[in-house]
């Protein structure tokens, strides 16, 4: 097959696939000469290597299929080259790229391209597939949509500070990790979804610059007529509106207030007893599985978060963001990015400690958290009214709740603009018997101001390459025992992560994401086990396949594809029962995990009875992987016997260098949390 080197001009198979979704198959003697590539156009994965084929020219041959895509199988492409089968769109680029100089040159960049491949697999591939799925059922979902959509919201705000700082993905030039993340973001701003707005500046203007590289327009286009033919109108009902909510929550108060300030007499406010846990109730989960409040129901159509319920209503009203000119409603929508990143974040941090949990020292600490925002914040209400300007808008309703209970709790008293801007409020219609109803309900709650320790962050110290990880995380656990095997001379560091220790500020600022495992190479960072073990055994040829070796190298992609997408996934959903589950529902619950997985395992276990490992009869990087995914479920006792093929897989590892010492320490805690 293969890719003209250089940056070509990308016509390639435009003639052959047009903008339409429906283009017939071209002749088998074209497949047989140049490989084909079968996909949907609506399915994101398969516009990433549609998009890329046309970039870069190839000579394969594109095969549309135009049935409704199966969204939640994850709407894969595969690749056909002779004899040769590949899924996984992972793959699939890296298999396409051999030899394009688009293709990192540097071990450095491949690595940093790798950790975004695992990071999509893990994160956004998997969480924006949970929003969009809902939307190509045949009956209305509009509010798993929404909660979907809440569930990527942090990554999107991730991505979206990335974005701000680089044109790209990855680095400063276009990389195959871009033909991954575009058409995976672009696709919440499909007009059913329509989820991206302006809360995202940074990601619209990336997708915006995408347009002007070959290929992509052409991919977006035929998305957006399949979007058309597949997705279900949306129905938002009428008359009679509803909110529920809380006055202890700072978001239900917004609500509140602006349904009193604009006299909206059709919508009743209904207190949800959230002490009592109403809002975890099945009826309450049935329309608003988020179980999170504030909730609006207006006929069938049901939307929770504040800034989104607040825009809902201010339709019609003065306030309406439609009345805005561009400047002030760009920073209204400036504001509502940073409400949800930093405000609402951050003072949540301040008044749970504060109130509920007898914790005046530590609500304290967490509020230095805010300093830079609330002296910025404070400098502006010095020099006009409110939030945006001079005239009250609807950031005002969403900011002054979060700040007046900081209020509450004595936190403003170096802050006099802050101060006299919740003054000016009190002249607003409904602001002062929101307040007075929180206020009320805090002295219900509040506790004393006992104090609280922060558990010290551990020095990072140590030798020039570490790895920060925890026995009962498999990836961890992954990267250890190859870390033992190759002898290579990397630090192991325990993180406390019951204690917290992969949240302290130290952690975060080398590792945003929170998590483990992660590596420490000088300044250079890195997460995602599969990133990490492909940065250590680059040059291992006892795991890894000769860099010359491409289809070796294709397998080698594929599983790390299925590994993130399907068996990390899988497994890790049934131990999290294990651990978290209570002890009269555990039993239940661990079952109820593992009939998830059984399909997969059975797959896994036909292919271990025809090889001795995961990609051959060779030990693997892919082996690494895998194996403790699966041992994991063999220490909690669910492992089906009848697996014979996975348990003498996992018999043959006991003599490979390294994976007893990690299995034992692992074991150790799962035992200890049985007795538990």
């Amino acid at each position: 097959m293969g890719c003209a080197a250089g940056k070509p001009s990308g016509k390639g198979v435009a003639a052959r696939t047009g903008s339409q979704p429906s283009t017939p198959s071209p002749n088998s003697a074209e497949k047989a000469k140049h490989g084909a590539l079968t996909l949907h156009p609506l399915s994101p994965a398969c516009r990433s290597v549609q998009w890329f084929s046309i970039y870069s020219k190839s000579p394969i041959v594109i095969d549309i299929v135009d049935s409704k895509p199966d969204i939640q199988s994850d709407g894969q492409p595969r690749l056909t080259e002779a004899d040769f089968t590949l899924t996984e769109s992972y793959a699939i680029l890296q298999y396409m790229a051999d030899g394009h100089d688009i293709f990192p040159k540097d071990k450095k960049s491949l690595t940093l391209m790798n950790e975004y491949f695992a990071f999509h697999y893990a994160q956004v591939r998997k969480i924006t597939l949970e929003c969009t799925k809902h939307v190509f059922a045949d009956s209305e979902k509009q509010e798993k949509v929404t909660a979907g959509f809440e569930s990527i919201k942090s990554i999107l705000t991730a991505l979206d500070a990335r974005l701000g700082k680089s044109d790209y993905a990855v680095g400063s030039a276009l990389s195959l990790a871009d033909f991954l993340l575009c058409p995976e973001i672009d696709q919440l701003s499909f007009k059913r979804l329509d989820l991206l707005g302006a809360d995202f500046p940074n990601i619209t203007k990336y997708i915006e610059r995408m347009k002007s590289v070959d290929g992509y327009q052409q991919t977006w286009d035929a998305a957006v007529i399949a979007a058309d033919k597949n997705i279900s109108p949306k129905n938002t009902g009428s008359g009679k509106m509803t909110l529920r909510g809380h006055p202890i929550s700072q978001p239900a108060r917004s609500v509140q207030w602006f349904i009193d300030f604009a006299g909206i007499e059709n919508c009743e406010v209904k207190f949800t007893d959230v002490a009592a846990g109403e809002h975890k109730k099945p009826e309450f989960l049935e329309k608003h599985p988020n179980g999170e409040i504030p909730v609006l129901e207006h006929g069938d159509f049901n939307l929770s978060q504040s800034h989104a319920i607040l825009m809902y209503l201010a339709e019609g009203t003065p306030l309406s963001p439609d009345k805005l000119d561009k400047k002030q409603l760009s920073k209204l929508n400036e504001y509502i990015g940073n409400h949800h990143s930093v405000i609402r974040k951050f003072s949540t941090q301040v008044f749970r400690p504060g109130v509920f949990g007898n914790a005046r020292e530590q609500a304290e600490e967490n509020f230095k958290g805010m300093k830079a925002t609330f002296d910025s914040l404070n400098e502006k209400l010095g020099k006009q009214k409110f939030i945006i300007g001079d005239e009250l808008s609807l950031a005002d309703f969403l900011f002054a709740p979060e700040l007046d209970q900081l209020q509450l709790l004595s936190m403003l008293k170096d802050y006099s603009n802050l101060s006299a801007y919740l003054e000016r409020l009190r002249e607003v219609k409904g602001y002062t018997a929101c307040w007075e109803g929180a206020q009320a309900t805090v002295k219900q709650y509040k506790g004393a101001t006992d104090t609280a320790a922060t558990p010290a962050a551990e020095s990072s110290g140590g030798s020039k390459i570490k790895l920060n990880g925890h026995p009962l995380s498999q990836p961890s656990r992954s990267v250890q025992w190859y870390i033992s095997y190759s002898k290579k001379p990397v630090e192991v560091n325990m993180i406390d992560l019951m204690a917290g220790g992969h949240k302290t500020p130290e952690y975060l600022a080398k590792h945003p994401q929170g998590q483990v495992p992660t590596l420490e190479d000088g300044d250079f960072f890195l997460s995602q086990s599969s990133a990490i073990l492909q940065y250590l055994a680059e040059d291992d040829k006892t795991v890894m396949p000769d860099s010359t070796d491409k289809k070796a190298m294709a397998k080698v992609k594929e599983y790390f594809g299925t590994h993130h997408a399907n068996v990390r996934s899988c497994t890790a959903q049934c131990f999290s029962k294990f651990v978290f589950s209570k002890p009269e529902d555990k039993e239940k619950d661990i079952k109820s995990g593992y009939e998830t997985i059984k399909p997969l395992l059975q797959k896994f276990d036909d292919v271990l009875g025809k090889q001795e490992y995961i990609l051959g009869d060779k030990l693997s990087i892919a082996d690494f992987l895998f194996a403790p995914e699966v041992d994991q479920l063999h220490m909690i006792d669910v492992l089906d016997t009848s697996l014979t093929n996975i348990h003498k897989y996992l018999d043959r590892l006991s003599s490979v260098e390294g994976y007893n010492a990690c299995r034992d320490g692992a074991k150790e805690t799962v035992e200890a949390l049985k007795a538990r």
